[in-house]
């Protein structure tokens, strides 16, 4: 069976690239996707729109699934949905849809979803554009079909004098759908995808790769006492090099990465050659190949691209483009204290659904040390950012032992000293 698959063109600020060149854990989410429709058994024929779409859907006698390139969903949603499609007779014209929980409400937040009627009087589903049309049905008159669906929740406490309440909630689960147009969605796709994939692991990693191999892990935890169990699952490369005082828990090592001594990694996935330096934290986050955490550094919920450094002190819930940098000492706000954070798109400002959200490098973007960002801010691709120089001193003026001083124009003077004057 076939699958036409719509390119969607529209380009991603400030990553400058369409949906389907967005990274997802190891690869792009065109590349991911594709890989996933063909292990499937669909052949893929590309079309240029939705009309070309549907008129070649309806010359196939079996019918054809309909997909845009800039969604991306688990390996179980997208084989649920063609089992469940493929099932149903006669002219049929559905799209694919999860029901509303904490983890689609999250990912549906700036147009990632869309809300539509699922059957039941008043009954909201989030659906995505990927459809199954067979006969002369259209879809514009797609009706939901909505898959199983099951997720995790998992509240944590929280200081109640931070945002006003003592605990937050957040969902995991084994599938994730989302029509991804914005940089905010390329970060929530690759936080469910790491989720995802130890589910996926389970379940298609038949019996040497997945039922046996998860329990060759449990048994290398043994005692199973002082996070010993958690420790055991993971998946590191022979070709990696990691040193002996690293700690990995719960993560993907792939081949040709460097770990320093003393680092932490925890719950996220390292691609082909990146380096982490020593001392470095990464934790729920999602290194490209070749990308670079810098000494010291703490990388929490983030998407590093490809060739890109992450050199803060702690950085949360952000997304650097490719080759870009975001240099010691220089800091992206993650948090607004009193209301959930607005980003830009299409011209207006949206909200995210959430208090946390960092800030995105375009590619070759570079953030110098000093610099701050305000959350859900976009750094523009090439851009360089750096501290005002009239805040750096470059001149040392006449200052006696013990005399405070501060920087003026570029000039550390004493402090009581105003415009070149005595007080």
């Amino acid at each position: 069976m076939r699958v036409l698959l719509v390119h969607n063109p529209s380009l991603i600020y400030p990553l400058e690239a369409p949906a389907r060149n967005a990274w997802l854990l190891d690869r792009t989410i065109g590349e991911m996707m594709e890989r996933e429709l063909l292990s499937a058994g669909l052949t893929i024929v590309r079309a240029g729109n939705f009309a070309e779409a549907e008129e070649l859907a309806r010359q196939e006698r079996t019918g054809a699934f309909i997909l845009s390139d800039s969604v991306a969903c688990s390996r179980i949603v997208l084989r649920r949905f063609i089992r469940s499609a493929e099932k149903r007779r006669g002219s049929v014209s559905v799209v694919c849809s999860l029901p509303t929980s904490h983890a689609t409400d999250f990912a549906s937040h700036v147009d990632g979803l869309n809300p539509t009627e699922g059957g039941a009087p008043s009954k909201k589903v989030w659906t995505a554009p990927f459809y199954f049309l067979r006969g002369k049905s259209s879809i514009n008159h797609a009706t939901p079909l909505v898959l199983p669906y099951k997720e995790h929740v998992i509240h944590y406490t929280m200081p109640p004098g931070l945002l006003g309440h003592d605990e937050e909630t957040y969902a995991i689960s084994d599938s994730y759908l989302c029509n991804v147009n914005h940089w905010v969605h390329v970060q929530r796709v690759n936080m469910a995808a790491l989720a995802a994939y130890w589910f996926d692991r389970l379940r298609y990693g038949w019996w040497v790769g997945g039922v046996s191999w998860y329990a060759w892990r449990f048994l290398r935890g043994f005692p199973w006492l002082g996070g010993r169990l958690i420790e055991g699952l993971r998946s590191v490369s022979f070709r990696s090099k990691v040193h002996h005082s690293a700690h990995i828990e719960l993560s993907i090592i792939q081949k040709g990465v460097t770990i320093g001594p003393h680092a932490i990694i925890s719950k996220s996935f390292i691609s082909e050659g990146a380096t982490i330096l020593d001392g470095a934290h990464v934790i729920g986050s999602v290194i490209g190949t070749g990308a670079v955490v810098g000494r010291n550094s703490i990388v929490l919920a983030s998407v590093v691209y490809p060739g890109a450094l992450a050199a803060q002190i702690l950085m949360q819930g952000s997304v650097l483009g490719k080759n870009s940098c975001a240099l010691t000492n220089s800091c992206f706000f993650d948090m607004n204290l009193s209301k959930n954070i607005r980003v830009a798109y299409r011209g207006r400002y949206t909200d995210i659904g959430s208090p946390y959200l960092g800030v995105c490098l375009g590619p070759e973007a570079r953030v110098s040390a000093g610099v701050w960002v305000a959350s859900g801010r976009e750094v523009p691709p090439g851009a360089l950012l750096v501290k005002d120089p009239g805040d750096i001193a470059d001149q040392i003026g006449n200052i006696r032992p013990g005399e405070a001083a501060v920087i003026r124009n570029g000039k550390a003077v004493p402090l009581n000293e105003k415009n070149g004057h005595e007080r």
